[in-house]
């Protein structure tokens, strides 16, 4: 097998889970190859998921994902990992309350278009502005503790609350939502990372070495990947990634 994933499911401090599509061959040597290294304190492997978790201290943690590559990479003679970040797709996903302001939006628009001046216009604009601000703070304060600190854009909130005052929720809503939520709909999509695993012979201790190469962000087996090879070693053309583009490391064990 030429290619395969690895993905990255959940991470915390000193701790990580991965998924592992081809599965462990030997997972009891994958944990003692992993385990080996003093900075890793445990490793825990299910067969029926094909998860994995390890425990960490200090340890970088490019480094750790390497170590997971090679290990994963040797025990299925593949010579290709891509890696991906689901964490990071699912921080991009609008949150129920994003959705529960829009659909109240899009409820006030068809009431002030159909039934302009009645009660139900009046209401469903004060539904979609509490809707719209509580989603709002909600997302500031799920990148406050995500993060350390929150996009300009909840900021808006301010414009919302000036437009409250005036009277002019009609536009100020949907632009707050837009201005706030408007970029998750344009996501990029995930392309990860292409990782490169070659056996590196033994050093002079005798022991295996193994040599984790990141090519360039792709999406694409086989093909994509000797082409990221190609651009990597003749043009040097690699977009900014979470791994340092054309980095090694060297893997022991």
């Amino acid at each position: 097998m030429l290619h395969s994933d690895l993905e990255i499911l959940h991470e915390t401090r000193g701790r990580i889970r991965v998924r592992l599509p081809e599965g462990l061959s030997d997972p009891g040597t994958a944990g003692l190859f992993l385990c080996g290294h003093r900075e890793v304190r445990g490793f825990r492997y299910n067969p029926v998921l094909r998860t994995a978790v390890i425990w960490y201290e200090t340890i970088g943690r490019e480094e750790l994902l390497a170590r997971i590559a090679a290990v994963y990479a040797r025990q299925n003679g593949m010579r290709y990992i891509h890696l991906k970040d689901r964490g990071k797709r699912q921080a991009a996903r609008i949150t129920p309350s994003g959705q529960a302001a829009l659909a109240a939006i899009l409820v006030n628009t068809a009431a002030q278009v159909f039934l302009p001046a009645s009660p139900v216009a009046a209401v469903t604009k004060w539904c979609a502005v509490g809707t719209t601000a509580g989603a709002v703070i909600e997302h500031g304060y799920h990148e406050l503790a995500q993060r350390g600190a929150f996009d300009p854009e909840v900021m808006s909130i301010m414009y919302l609350i000036n437009a409250m005052g005036k009277g002019q929720t009609a536009y100020a809503t949907p632009l707050v939502w837009l201005i706030t939520f408007g970029r998750h709909l344009f996501r990029p999509r995930d392309k990860g990372v292409m990782l490169k695993v070659e056996d590196a012979g033994a050093d002079r201790d005798g022991n295996e070495t193994t040599l984790v190469r990141v090519l360039r962000d792709t999406d694409r087996k086989g093909r994509a990947a000797f082409l990221g090879e190609f651009l990597g070693r003749y043009l040097q053309a690699y977009p900014q990634m979470p791994f340092p583009a054309g980095r090694q490391f060297v893997v022991q064990g």
